[in-house]
């Protein structure tokens, strides 16, 4: 065999050493990312379950009186841009472009029949001691600056129109799941919520936020805890 045989068969089996090395690392790096993957969609589901340990009624729980979906609620607000009652779901959509700026679902409750609830004579209902629930879930990421975040809540009105504002529930990873996040509140007996004349779910972003949020909300529904 002539040294110049020697040679072309030696640098072949350097070549295909280097292409095995650089194949191996490439596995190896997809592997890896596959694992990190794993991990950040494994760690989701804990926070959406977090999130979700305190579920939604089950059906027929006489418990929780169900806040119809197609009550006729509206959406409104500076950044509200549209929204409807579609395939058992409420949309809402909005353009949500600073800090404080938000959205609301409205459902004026004189309209509405809520059985076991007590009323007053002009339509108004007393909901003190009583627990509202909703799960809401957003079609992009809402959880906004770490340092600011976005929040969901519920807000009452009486028939003056004055607000009780409910529980903040900072955004997580959870709404944006399919099975979405659970906002709660508990309220508390004072001279609005014993006359609440309308119900509103509330998207914001968090004060002083640069974050802005172009998208839709979705409700998959609504219930109060007699």
């Amino acid at each position: 065999m002539s040294w110049k045989v020697v040679i072309v068969v030696v640098a072949m089996g350097i070549i295909a050493g280097i292409a095995g090395a650089l194949y191996m690392r490439e596995v190896r790096n997809r592997e890896f990312q596959t694992g990190q993957l794993k991990t950040e969609r494994k760690d989701i589901a804990k926070v959406s379950q977090k999130i979700d340990s305190r579920k939604l009624s089950e059906p027929g729980d006489r418990n929780y009186i169900e806040i119809p979906l197609t009550a006729g609620w509206k959406p409104q607000g500076p950044g509200a841009t549209g929204g409807g009652y579609r395939e058992r779901i409420l949309e809402l959509r909005a353009d949500l472009k600073r800090g404080d700026s938000f959205v609301e679902l409205f459902l004026d409750l004189r309209h509405v029949n809520l059985p076991g609830i007590g009323r007053n004579p002009d339509g108004s209902y007393n909901l003190a001691g009583k627990e509202l629930s909703a799960r809401v879930r957003s079609d992009w990421d809402f959880r906004g600056q770490q340092r600011y975040p976005n929040g969901a809540q519920f807000l009452l009105k009486n028939e003056t129109w004055e607000n009780h504002v409910g529980t903040w529930f900072n955004v997580s990873d959870a709404m944006i799941t399919p099975e979405g996040m659970d906002i709660f509140y508990s309220i508390p007996d004072d001279k609005i919520t014993r006359r609440v004349v309308a119900i509103t779910i509330k998207f914001t972003i968090g004060s002083h936020s640069t974050a802005t949020y172009k998208g839709s909300f979705f409700v998959h529904g609504v219930e109060i805890r007699r």
